[in-house]
């Protein structure tokens, strides 16, 4: 819990002019401390709000994301990640993303 405070007031006290990658990479990395306390839910918001920001200069860290959602959805299943990615976007996972998050599942199932 202590990390997840900190993660969560390192994003509070990023200003505005702070790097977009650096902001990315506090928010993956919380995303990633929330799963290991198995609150998904905080995590996958983590990761949507990297979606809503972020672009193809920082495709490096959305493969990472991208793996981190499929890691979310094998643990809550698919209708509970559709479930609470639409309380936090308004909308369905579709497309390329839903692409891309299910081929990397598919991937660690794979994996074993």
């Amino acid at each position: 819990d202590k990390s997840s405070d900190y993660l969560k007031k390192s994003i509070e006290n990023t200003d505005a002019n702070a790097s977009k990658y650096l902001t990315i990479q506090i928010l993956l990395d919380w995303g990633v401390t929330l799963e290991i306390q198995s609150k998904w839910d905080r995590a996958l918001r983590c990761y949507v709000e990297i979606l809503e920001f972020s672009d193809k200069q920082y495709i490096t860290l959305i493969s990472s994301l991208t793996k981190n959602l499929a890691r979310i959805l094998n643990r809550v299943g698919e209708a509970q990640f559709n479930l609470i990615w639409c309380e936090i976007t308004g909308k369905e996972c579709v497309g390329e993303i839903r692409e891309a998050v299910w081929s990397a599942r598919d991937s660690l199932d794979e994996e074993g």
